[in-house]
């Protein structure tokens, strides 16, 4: 199964023969240095990647970068985490770091938008097939995206969610106000307890969740790599 960081190694791998093109040298001292970290600021090629080229791999260390946020934030939502917290804790807690969840694969979805973009102009010179590819693969990308809105909306109106739609829907304003449950008495007292309460139940809820995203955005970057490595095919048959 394709990954994203398949797919950003190889764009690194890529960037590194491109340097060889261009100041052999340059790739050559490095690789015969014992330290050759040493020599990045210290270092330049006689002549540098293009600002396609360099735009390219800004996308693609913001993607990975993203796709280790994703992780950390499902990591937040694992029971484990709150297990030693009160229901109240672990329940803003949980609150918190659903929404986060929920932002933080929005964006991934962006970066991994950004990046086929970016790919495509540097490896897609005619613009026709260049569009026609890039169009391809980002409408798959706003497929993820739509899922992603369909699961927001259904945590913000669903059972586990405090909504006003859910609230109003359910006729409790008229009940609540007359109890005497300010707002924060109702999340203080009774939403964020059972919420608490609900991801100490569904412990690995969310590894699979993330799990099924970074597997669609891998195999996306998987089909357009496809892409990338028939034009490459093409462009050295049409220099031979």
């Amino acid at each position: 199964m394709p990954s994203i960081d398949d797919f950003v190694n190889k764009r690194w791998a890529d960037a590194k023969d491109k340097i060889r093109e261009l100041d052999p040298s340059f790739v050559d001292e490095f690789e015969s240095s014992d330290y050759p970290q040493e020599l990045i600021s210290s270092r330049v090629p006689g002549q540098r990647l293009s600002k396609k080229w360099r735009r390219l791999l800004e996308a693609c260390l913001s993607l990975t970068d993203q796709a280790y946020i994703v992780v950390m934030a499902t990591h937040y939502l694992n029971a484990l985490v709150s297990e030693d917290l009160s229901p109240l804790l672990a329940g803003r807690q949980a609150v918190y770091h659903e929404y986060s969840w929920i932002i933080h694969i929005n964006t991934l979805c962006e970066r991994v938008d950004c990046v086929i973009k970016r790919a495509t102009e540097t490896y897609v010179p005619d613009h026709k097939i260049r569009t026609a590819i890039e169009k391809r693969h980002r409408e798959t990308v706003r497929v993820v995206r739509e899922n992603v809105r369909e699961l927001r909306n259904e945590m913000a109106h669903g059972d586990s969610r405090v909504g006003v739609e859910r609230i109003t829907n359910d006729r409790l304003w008229e009940g609540l106000i007359a109890a005497g449950l300010t707002a924060q008495v109702f999340l203080d007292e009774h939403h964020y307890p059972n919420m608490g309460d609900m991801v100490k139940d569904t412990e690995g809820k969310w590894y699979p969740k993330t799990a099924l995203y970074l597997q669609q955005l891998g195999a996306i970057l998987g089909e357009l790599e496809k892409d990338i490595t028939n034009q490459n095919a093409t462009l050295a048959k049409a220099e031979e």
